[in-house]
């Protein structure tokens, strides 16, 4: 099938967009970045060797937008490390990526996770991320300093992407 055709599109959505905002964590940034990765997928057609694996050549190219994301925003990734990896592989395993549901899994995955960290935790992560308080900001309202809650974030985000993939484990 040529990976251009709608259906072969869409098939690809239903995975990107987990994957994207799994790592963002922020669902209109998520959808932009789809739209980005399929159009400079579609600019960079020609450089796409047709029976390769679609799948992971569009994944490299959300990588390095991720990475462009971030640094254009100055947040830090949802997921870092070991935790991006898992997302990485999840995504390139068919199973997950067919599965109508694990989008909707996930969520409810990383909101009970999400319950299960201590308050504070919470709401460094909520200022951070849903509302967009940059981490010197959050820092001030909490009488941290920046390197603090840089530790506390990527802390809690740890615990959150260990009891997410707990959760996701059949």
């Amino acid at each position: 099938m040529d990976p251009w055709t709608r259906a072969a599109i869409e098939h690809h959505r239903e995975w990107l967009t987990p994957y994207l905002l799994a790592a963002t964590g922020d669902y209109a940034a998520a959808e932009d970045l789809v739209q980005e990765v399929f159009q400079l997928a579609y600019e960079k057609r020609a450089g796409f060797e047709a029976g390769t694996n679609f799948g992971g050549w569009l994944r490299a190219i959300a990588k390095n937008c991720l990475k462009r994301h971030f640094d254009r925003t100055r947040r830090q990734p949802l997921l870092v490390g070991d935790a991006l990896l898992e997302l990485d592989r999840a995504a390139s395993q068919a199973k997950q990526l067919s599965d109508p549901d694990w989008m909707f899994r996930r969520a409810a995955a990383l909101a009970e996770c999400f319950g299960r960290l201590t308050r504070r935790a919470q709401e460094i992560l909520d200022r951070l991320y849903r509302e967009g308080i940059s981490p010197q900001d959050v820092a001030l309202a909490f009488g941290m300093t920046r390197p603090a809650v840089n530790v506390a974030s990527f802390r809690a985000r740890e615990i959150l992407a260990d009891c997410v993939k707990r959760k996701m484990t059949p």
